[in-house]
């Protein structure tokens, strides 16, 4: 962390000191006491250092993050965790043997279901590819639209576009659209969990989360995500 604050920007400063406060009063021991109980504390450090990659355990308490932050007159957006992008594909791998149905494939159908019903508009959420990479992904049923955001600027390749487009035909009698999600340009080579995250937020909320365009912004987030996480752990601990 002492790295990234060199020659950072006042608000890259600010959140590092803020974070530096509180690993004064966490305690290390256990596990979080938030949504996702099962994170160990110890795990938190990743937020901390630039060169770390998040693993799906820090993604989705990120996104657990992103799902307590959108208003309740925004409940109409559903926000999952990346194991439901491993369903589709999973699903979308074994249709020849398996038939996908509410009881064979609960979660992913019931969130199809949702979308196809109106009891949410919009899915958010990130994508792990390539076993080594981040890139998160807006489905609009109103628009009838599917952007994704790769903070490399990567295509969309069939490994994606087919299962999304097989699981999209089991719920909808309609094409959806493929776009670009706004995200910023990637500069380093660990931070593409921040990257992707930040693109959802900003998704969400535009004007209050801007896109994330440089590495010193990229280190800020990641303070700042910490200071998030760990606000509950402090406030039990004083």
């Amino acid at each position: 962390m002492d790295n990234a604050v060199i020659g950072a920007s006042s608000s890259t400063a600010r959140a590092a000191l803020e974070a530096r406060e509180i690993l004064g009063h966490l305690p290390w021991a256990g596990s979080c006491s938030h949504a996702l109980s099962s994170l160990p504390l110890v795990s938190l450090v990743q937020f901390l250092t630039p060169a770390a990659w998040l693993d799906d355990s820090d993604m989705a308490s990120q996104i657990t993050i992103l799902r307590q932050s959108i208003s309740d007159d925004a409940n109409r957006v559903e926000c999952v965790h990346s194991h439901f992008w491993e369903l589709v594909k999973r699903a979308y791998n074994s249709r020849a043997l398996a038939l996908y149905s509410p009881k064979g494939n609960k979660f992913i159908h019931g969130i199809g279901s949702k979308l196809q019903s109106r009891l949410a508009d919009v899915l958010l959420g990130c994508m792990h590819i390539n076993n080594n990479y981040w890139i998160a992904f807006s489905l609009d049923t109103q628009n009838q639209s599917l952007m994704i955001g790769d903070s490399l600027g990567g295509s969309i390749g069939p490994q994606i576009r087919q299962p999304w487009e097989w699981w999209l035909s089991q719920h909808f009698d309609y094409q959806f659209t493929w776009g670009t999600l706004p995200i910023g340009q990637q500069t380093d080579s660990s931070s593409c969990g921040v990257y992707a995250i930040n693109a959802l937020h900003h998704y969400i909320d535009p004007i209050s989360t801007p896109l994330i365009n440089n590495q010193d912004a990229a280190n800020s987030a990641r303070f700042q995500m910490f200071c998030l996480l760990t606000a509950v752990e402090v406030s039990i601990s004083i």
